[in-house]
């Protein structure tokens, strides 16, 4: 976007859109109301509608007025990274052009007249009653009937607050600035991060509030991992410059390296997001931390917003659980049919779509624990997937393979010095289905010992009796 720059000490200062703004929707797309008449008018100011109309006063019929629900509306009228300009704005750019009487002229030029109404969109926004004295012709108020309309331009990277006085300086020390500048960039690009931040450092005192110097300085950090000396540049920057959205990140960035806390990292994510909803590492890096306090739903959504063409394995594994614990099992399973569509070589996958498959579709269930296998044969090793197996391959009737993979479970149990009861059951349950009504009484019984009241156990219990019993006779 064609924008006017306001230079200061070698660095932007301070970037005006180049014409007033020229739009009938807001950022979403949404329209935003014209009206004509002077009744139209005053009835959107009266119920608070965001409108527009056209400036009496452009013989073009081109220039835009916009009301104060217009400027207002969160919705957002101006470009990404453009925000409404305040009094401290004005002051800066007064102040530059005082100071750089030669520059006045060529700027007045590209401004033109067009900057007239900006007083009233910030006295609109800001609530305070001021306006902007350069030139007679730059100060035109609007007329009396569109009174509560105006013109706006936006304006991004405003140096709102001052960290100490900027020095005045010749045009030979701009200079040098400007080279310093360009060799610490240099530096930055080549790797040699800590000779960029002795560069960058060395120009603090004549650049006492450029955002963009601290800026520079945080990210070399950044690169090095000091990352609290990254957080502390990082932090002046958006003092100096709150509408960065990369200092925002950046700053997040160094949160989480240096303390590790989504407490501290995640809002700083936000306010880049808010800053610049299109940055797809900003969705990316806010996912991260959601996924840390396991906010699945949030994890999801940023993953959505960030618009990837490869989509994180995680994206899939965690709708399938967020399904499972509303009770809809064939749609988590659904998230895993397109996950190993994607990612056919990992064992993991096949084992958790397995294990919700095995109250559903036992056979089904057991073909996935056995492709599990043949990818990953570390599962023979884990005892809670090995009493899943047995239990499938003891609803599949296949009860010696059954018993195999129960006494391999509960031998690692048996090493460890540890009983999982749950597993003496499924092997107990596995006994009965072979009619070795002994074992599976003294599997059932230590069960027991532990699970007083769990009546699938009991009724387990009464069964196995019962066929001892049989068998007596």
């Amino acid at each position: 976007m064609d924008c006017i720059k306001i230079i200061s000490n070698g660095i932007n200062q301070q970037e005006w859109q180049k014409q007033n703004l020229n739009v009938v929707n807001f950022a979403n797309g949404d329209l935003i109301t014209e009206v004509k008449t002077k009744q139209e008018k005053d009835n959107a100011i009266k119920n608070k509608i965001p409108a527009w109309c056209i400036d009496p006063n452009d013989p073009n019929c081109n220039e835009k007025l916009y009301n104060i629900y217009a400027i207002n509306d969160s919705r957002g009228i101006l470009p990404s990274g453009y925000r409404l300009p305040d009094k401290s704005d004005f002051k800066i750019l007064e102040s530059h052009l005082k100071n750089n009487s030669e520059n006045y002229f060529n700027l007045n030029a590209h401004l033109n007249t067009r900057l007239s109404n900006w007083w009233s969109c910030s006295k609109f926004s800001h609530g305070e009653n001021y306006s902007f004295h350069l030139e007679e012709n730059w100060t035109k108020r609007v007329t009396s009937s569109f009174k509560d309309y105006c013109s706006v331009r936006g304006i991004k990277s405003s140096n709102k607050y001052l960290l100490d006085v900027e020095p005045i300086l010749t045009s030979d020390t701009k200079k040098k600035i400007l080279i310093n500048i360009e060799k610490g960039d240099a530096l930055f690009l080549e790797g040699k991060f800590c000779e960029a931040i002795s560069t960058y450092i060395e120009l603090i005192p004549v650049c006492v509030n450029n955002a963009e110097l601290y800026y520079k300085i945080g990210k070399a950090y950044l690169a090095v991992e000091e990352n609290r000396k990254a957080g502390d540049f990082l932090e002046k920057t958006i003092l100096l410059d709150p509408y960065k959205s990369n200092a925002h990140y950046y700053l997040g960035i160094s949160k989480v390296n240096n303390i590790g806390g989504v407490t501290y990292a995640e809002p700083c994510f936000d306010d880049a997001i808010k800053l610049n909803p299109k940055v797809s590492e900003y969705y990316l890096a806010r996912a991260k931390e959601r996924e840390k306090i396991q906010n699945y739903e949030g994890y999801i959504e940023d993953i959505e917003k960030a618009n990837l063409e490869d989509i994180p394995y995680k994206y899939f594994e965690y709708r399938a659980l967020l399904k499972a614990k509303e009770g809809d099992y064939l749609g988590a399973i659904a998230e895993y049919d397109t996950l190993i569509n994607k990612y056919n070589n990992h064992g993991r996958f096949y084992y958790d779509r397995g294990k919700l498959k095995i109250e559903l579709d036992a056979n089904s269930a057991l073909t996935d624990f056995m492709k599990a296998i043949e990818l990953d044969t570390n599962y023979t090793k884990n005892e809670n997937f090995l009493a899943d197996y047995g239990w499938l391959l003891n609803k599949n009737g296949l009860f010696d393979r059954a018993l195999e993979a129960l006494n391999s479970c509960i031998q690692i149990h048996v090493k460890d010095g540890s009983i999982n009861r749950h597993h003496l059951y499924i092997r107990s349950k596995c006994y009965f289905d072979l009619g070795k009504y002994e074992e599976a009484l003294s599997d059932i019984e230590k069960v027991l010992d532990y699970f007083l009241v769990n009546p699938y156990h009991k009724i387990l219990h009464v069964e196995i009796l019962i066929n001892l019993s049989k068998y007596d006779n």
